[in-house]
C-alpha cells in the first residue's frame, strides 16, 4: 500500500523506498546490494537528493557496486546543491541534502578521500546542522572546544551538544555531560549522562562506573577545599584549556578583513619592514585573485601565471592568501593540480620553474593534510635543495605533528641556506621549548630571532613571553626576575604591533598573566582577566535549537495571519491530546520548582510532584493552554 502510494505521488520515492528494502532487508525482501543500487541509481537519475545520497554511502563501502570515492564525492555535492525543503512536497525536508551536507563535513574536517580542510568541512556541517541533522550538531560541537577550523568558542560548544542532545543523539548526550562537569555543573552532568545510558549508549554504560567515581570524588575535593581556593582551581583551568588551541592551516588564513592593504601601505611608507612584506604578499595574491575571476576557462599560460603570483604570496607571507569562499578556493586547488600534471608529463620530468612554484602552491594549500605533505615535502626538498620554503613549511608541519626532533633538523637544514631566516629562528626555538629539558637552547635560538626580525614581526611579542616560561622552567636564582623583566619586554613589543595583529593573542602570555596572579587570587578571590572565561551575555542569540524554535514560530504566526486574510475566519483553538495521563494536584502547595532545563527533551515522562512555570510571551492572535505535569 505504501508503494502504490509513493508511486501514485512520486515515482522516485517507490524507487527509493525499494532500494531501501533492499539495502537493510525486510519481511518480504532479502537484502541485496546491486539491487538496493540498481534502485537508487534509477532514482537518482532523475535527480531525486535522497537516491543521491544514499547510491554515494554505497558507492563509498563498496556495497554493490565497486568502491569508488571519487563517484561518492560527487553525488554527495550534487545531493547538497539541491534545496533543503522538499520540491513537491513544501515545508517538509528535502531527505538526503542534510545528510550529504553531514558526510561532505567529515570528509572535508577528516580528510577521508579529500585534502583536509577543517574549515571547509565546518562550513558543510554548519549547513547540514541549519537543516536538521542530530548528528553533525555533535561533530560540530567538538570542533569548536579545540578550534578545528573553527575559533574556539565553548559556549557554542555547549549549545550545539544540548541541540543535539535534545534531538536525541546519545553520543552528543555524552559529549555534553562531559562539557558540563569540565564547567563544574555536576547535577545538569550527572543528568546528561545518565540520559546517554538510557538511550542505548554503550561508552556510557561501559564508563558509566568511572564516571560516577570521578564525580564523587571531585565533589569531595571541592567541599575539602576552602572557599577561595576554588576560584583558583577554576582559573587554573581555564589558563590551561587556552594552551590546547591547535588552530588548523584553513582556520588561520580566515579573517581577510585584517589585512587592510591601504593601512598597511600607510606603515609600510613610515618604514615598517613587516607591513612592506604583507603588502607585497598581497599584490601576488590579488594577481592570481584577477585571473581567476576574470574568466570561467583559463588557458595554459593564465594557469601558469596564477600559480607562479599565488606562490609568490606563499613564500611572502601564507597569511594573507585568503580566499572569499571555499569554491575559490577549491577552483584554484583543481588549477594547481593540473600544472603539476603537466610537469609530469614532461619526458624525463626536469626541475621547472612552474613545478617548483606548483609545488609550493600544492603545500601550502593542504597543510592541513598533516602527514601527507609530510611526505610530499620530502620529494620537494630533494628535487629543489635550495629551496629554503620548502624547509620552512617542513618545519611548522613537523611542529604541527609533535615530532619536534624532526622540526629542529629541518630548520637547521634550511639555516644552513639563510641564518637570518626569521620564520626558521622562530619556529626552531619553539621546537627547542617544547622538547624535554631543552629550553637553554630555545632561550638562545629565541635571542637569535629577536636580533634579526623587524621589531613589528607578529612573533617577537610571543618570544618574549616565551623567554620568561622557559626561564622560569629552567629554575635559576634569578629565573623569576628574569621571566618578569621578559614578559614587560613582551607588553612593550606589543605597543609596535601592527593594527591587523591587535588584540594580540599569546597562550604564553596567558599563562605568565595567572601565574603572576596567583598570590593575590587565593587571597581575594578574583579570578584574573586573562585566566578567567569571559562570559558572552549575547552567546544565547546564536543559539541554534532557540533559532530554530524562533523560526518555526514566526513561521506558523505568518502562516496564520495569512490563512486569516485568505478565509476571514478566526482559527479554531487546537490542541493535542496527552500521550501519557497524570493527576492534576489540588494545590501548588509542596510541589517542587522545575525548569525545562532539567526535563528530559527526548522521551515522554510524568514528572510526578513538579510544577513548571511559563510565561506566554507571544502575541493574543491565540489562546494557548499550558497544562503543568504534577
Amino acid at each position: 500500500m505504501l508503494h502504490s502510494l509513493a508511486e501514485a505521488t512520486d515515482s522516485t520515492v517507490a524507487d527509493v523506498l525499494k532500494g531501501y528494502k533492499y539495502e537493510h532487508g525486510d519481511v518480504d525482501v532479502k537484502q541485496d546490494y546491486e539491487q538496493a543500487v540498481k534502485y537508487y541509481a534509477k532514482a537518482a537519475g532523475q535527480g531525486s537528493a535522497a537516491r543521491m545520497y544514499n547510491l554515494a554511502r554505497l558507492a563509498d563501502l563498496g556495497l554493490g557496486v565497486k568502491k569508488d570515492h571519487d563517484m561518492a564525492l560527487k553525488l554527495f555535492e550534487q545531493a547538497a546543491a539541491q534545496s533543503s525543503e522538499h520540491p513537491k512536497f513544501k515545508d517538509r525536508p528535502n531527505v538526503g541534502v542534510a545528510g550529504a551536507e553531514n558526510a561532505l563535513g567529515l570528509r572535508y574536517s577528516e580528510g577521508v578521500g579529500v585534502h583536509k580542510n577543517p574549515a571547509h568541512g565546518a562550513y558543510w556541517y554548519c549547513r547540514a546542522v541549519e537543516h536538521g541533522n542530530a548528528e553533525t550538531a555533535n561533530s560540530l560541537a567538538l570542533m569548536y572546544p579545540v578550534s578545528k577550523g573553527v575559533e574556539k568558542n565553548v559556549e557554542k560548544a555547549e549549545q550545539l551538544f544540548t541541540l543535539s542532545a535534545r534531538r536525541g543523539d546519545p553520543n552528543a548526550m555524552v559529549n555534553l555531560a562531559v562539557l558540563l562537569f569540565d564547567k563544574n555543573d555536576f547535577e545538569m552532568a550527572e543528568t546528561w549522562f545518565y540520559r546517554a545510558c538510557e538511550s542505548g549508549s554503550i561508552l556510557a554504560q561501559i564508563k558509566r562506573a568511572d564516571f560516577e567515581t570521578t564525580l564523587r570524588e571531585i565533589k569531595q575535593l571541592m567541599a575539602s577545599c576552602p572557599s577561595n581556593a576554588v576560584p583558583m582551581l577554576n582559573a587554573m583551568k581555564n589558563a590551561l584549556d587556552s594552551l590546547k588551541t591547535s588552530k588548523s592551516i584553513s582556520e588561520l588564513s580566515k579573517g581577510r578583513s585584517k589585512y587592510d592593504y591601504n593601512v598597511l601601505s600607510e606603515y609600510a611608507n613610515q618604514g615598517s619592514l613587516t607591513a612592506k612584506r604583507l603588502c607585497n604578499a598581497l599584490e601576488h595574491f590579488f594577481l592570481a585573485l584577477t585571473i581567476l575571476i576574470e574568466s570561467d576557462t583559463l588557458t595554459e599560460q593564465q594557469e601558469d601565471t596564477l600559480v607562479h603570483e599565488l606562490s609568490e604570496c606563499y613564500r611572502l607571507e601564507h597569511i594573507v592568501a585568503q580566499f572569499f569562499v571555499s569554491e575559490m578556493r577549491e577552483k584554484v586547488g583543481k588549477i594547481v593540480d593540473q600544472a603539476l600534471r603537466r610537469c609530469r608529463e614532461m619526458p624525463d620530468y626536469p626541475a621547472s620553474q612552474l613545478d617548483e612554484d606548483a609545488r609550493v602552491c600544492y603545500a601550502s594549500l593542504h597543510m592541513d593534510s598533516h602527514e601527507l605533505i609530510d611526505q610530499f615535502l620530502n620529494s620537494c626538498k630533494q628535487k629543489y635543495p635550495k629551496s629554503i620554503y620548502f624547509f620552512e613549511l617542513s618545519t611548522a608541519v613537523n611542529g604541527w605533528l609533535k615530532r619536534y626532533d624532526a622540526a629542529v633538523y629541518n630548520a637547521n637544514a634550511g639555516l644552513e641556506l639563510d641564518p637570518m631566516n626569521s620564520n626558521l629562528l622562530i619556529d626552531k626555538a619553539v621546537a627547542w621549548r617544547l622538547l624535554e629539558s631543552h629550553n637553554k637552547e630555545a632561550v638562545e635560538v629565541y635571542k637569535s630571532f629577536l636580533a634579526v626580525a623587524p621589531k613589528d614581526h607578529r612573533k617577537v611579542p610571543d618570544a618574549y613571553y616565551s623567554m620568561a616560561m622557559c626561564y622560569l622552567a629552567l629554575k635559576t636564582h634569578d629565573g623569576l626576575d628574569v621571566a618578569k623583566k621578559m614578559y614587560e619586554q613582551g607588553k612593550e613589543a606589543e605597543k609596535l604591533q601592527l593594527p591587523c595583529f591587535l588584540p594580540y593573542e599569546s597562550s604564553s602570555k596567558k599563562l605568565l598573566e595567572f601565574l603572576h596572579n596567583v598570590p593575590s587570587l587565593i587571597s581575594t578571590k578574583a579570578v584574573p582577566e586573562a585566566a578567567a572565561s569571559v562570559v558572552n551575555h549575547k552567546a544565547h542569540l546564536t543559539d541554534p535549537h532557540r533559532i530554530e524554535v524562533i523560526k518555526l514560530h514566526r513561521k506558523w504566526e505568518t502562516d496564520v495571519i495569512e490563512h486569516t486574510k485568505k478565509s476571514n475566519i478566526c482559527i479554531p483553538v487546537q490542541h493535542h491530546e496527552s500521550t501519557l495521563r497524570q493527576q492534576t494536584a489540588k494545590s501548588l502547595i509542596g510541589l517542587k520548582a522545575i525548569s525545562l532545563r532539567e526535563i528530559n527533551p527526548t522521551k515522554d515522562h510524568v514528572y510526578q510532584g513538579y510544577v513548571l512555570s511559563l510565561m506566554n510571551s507571544s502575541g493574543t492572535i491565540y489562546s494557548p493552554t499550558f497544562r503543568t505535569n504534577h
